[in-house]
């Protein structure tokens, strides 16, 4: 078995060894990337120069002023690129390591509210004990023991009474003259009818002996209203009665020192509602950035690079250097043949960047993609509440193997889910709920605020009664 904190701090694990794989790879793509820039800016000069070699100077200073022209703006293209790749890799840095000092925080955070918890639960335990044999809080449990029995009763009567109803209406509403009487108000002060409508309406009652059965059917449809009425007031007899012996229990709190540990416990819970806010903040933005560099680094580094090419091309065409290298192969001299066999050289080398720059942005894609898989696991289990400091899991041997097997590929982040969610489980901590009427306000991670209930202890005089001690049930 693993804790909440433990189980998280494992994927945490996983993501920071594909992040690293993918800063590794990134690193890779950028060292062939400058590689290949100066394969290119060779390559372009390697043009330049043909050019200038076949052409006399008449011929050749257009054709230079032209590649001059390309190459500068196919060079400035690239090298923008570059530099917005190198700003965003450079921000990403400072992303990751302010995600480190956020997940640090959490965790210390964790651990602070969780021993301020612990001592309230502490004091708790004592005063939960000592009260038992206080004669004020014993005489009190027994007035809200005897208060809600009676309130039990009350209720147990209207509903009685309300299903007794449900039953001995029916002769009447199946009447439907009678029914037609009744709901006309005839025989009471609410009835409007005069003149022959009076007249029909007082034979018709005398037809079905209406002024005999009318006030049998009023008194069974009042009594179960009368008798839930009284079932409320009870049920707020019942309510003062706890609220009294919670009044009891908390001045017994306080008398111990519990006021102090409480707002230890406040001060605690809000510095871990920080943190968790400024980790899911750390994660969105390192996400963007990922994002934003995964972009940069595939169809927008293509693109620049297919334009760049285009440009250099496009001169290159104007010039018909088919002919130039034509010329150059049936010419004596071996310099434009030395030349050509650096370009046919430089051809081969970046087609063969070309295809590991393509290997390594699919690497690095399947990467992100298993990354992101932890990641809505992890975005999941926290929106499920399963990094509450209590929490637990049961089934750390397949949580470790699917974590691994996203990490190979092989499963997804709905296997993750899937045993977190069966492995969960969460130990109810004692206080300070319930007894005193509080709620444990635990407000860490994804919880809603709403504090979690505890179990109640015996409220009987020898401290064994099957009753419970209970107080609003939060202790």
């Amino acid at each position: 078995m693993i804790s909440g904190n433990d189980a998280f701090a494992r994927i945490e694990s996983a993501m920071r060894g594909i992040r690293a794989d993918e800063d590794r790879l990134t690193q890779v793509m950028s060292s062939i990337s400058e590689q290949a820039a100066r394969v290119r800016a060779g390559q372009v000069e390697d043009y330049k120069q043909l050019a200038r070699i076949k052409l006399d100077a008449l011929q050749a200073r257009p054709i230079t002023v032209s590649l001059d022209d390309a190459e500068r703006r196919a060079l400035a293209l690239l090298e923008e690129a570059r530099r917005e790749i190198e700003l965003h890799t450079r921000n990403r840095e400072q992303a990751s390591r302010a995600l480190e000092e956020a997940r640090a925080e959490k965790a210390a955070a964790a651990a602070a509210a969780e021993n301020a918890s612990q001592a309230v639960e502490t004091l708790s335990a004592a005063v939960e004990a000592r009260m038992q044999n206080d004669g004020s809080w014993q005489a009190q449990a027994a007035a809200v023991r005897m208060a809600e029995a009676i309130a039990d009763e009350a209720d147990k009567k209207a509903d009685a009474a309300e299903r007794d109803l449900a039953a001995k209406r029916k002769p009447y509403e199946n009447d439907e003259v009678f029914i037609y009487l009744w709901r006309r108000g005839f025989g009471t002060q609410a009835y409007s009818g005069g003149g022959i409508v009076r007249m029909l309406d007082t034979w018709c009652a005398r037809l079905v002996d209406y002024q005999r059965f009318r006030p049998d059917f009023a008194m069974l449809q009042e009594i179960p209203v009368r008798l839930r009425d009284h079932a409320r007031t009870k049920e707020k007899e019942s309510e003062v009665e706890r609220s009294r012996l919670e009044a009891i229990e908390r001045q017994a709190l306080v008398a111990d020192g519990v006021e102090p540990l409480e707002k230890s416990l406040a001060q605690a819970n809000g510095r871990l509602a920080a943190a968790d806010t400024a980790l899911h903040t750390a994660q969105a933005t390192l996400k963007q950035l990922d994002a934003k560099i995964e972009e940069l680094s595939g169809s927008g580094e293509r693109a620049t690079h297919d334009k760049a090419i285009a440009l250099l091309a496009e001169s290159l065409a104007r010039e018909d250097l088919n002919a130039l290298y034509r010329e150059a192969i049936a010419t004596p001299t071996p310099e434009d043949e030395q030349v050509l066999t650096r370009i046919m050289d430089d051809s081969r080398k970046l087609k063969d960047f070309d295809a590991e720059l393509a290997k390594t942005r699919e690497t690095i894609r399947d990467l992100a993609r298993k990354r992101s898989e932890l990641e809505d696991a992890r975005t999941e289990a926290r929106n499920r509440g399963y990094d509450q400091p209590f929490g637990s899991f049961s089934n750390e041997g397949l949580i470790g193997e699917v974590i691994a097997g996203i990490v190979n590929g092989v499963l997804r982040s709905s296997d993750l889910r899937d045993a977190l969610g069966k492995g969960f489980s969460l130990r109810l901590p004692r206080g300070p709920g319930g007894f005193g009427g509080g709620s444990w306000p635990y407000s860490g991670g994804s919880s809603s605020g709403s504090g979690i209930r505890i179990r109640r202890f015996p409220t009987g005089s020898s401290g064994k009664s099957s009753g419970g001690f209970r107080t609003t049930g939060s202790f």
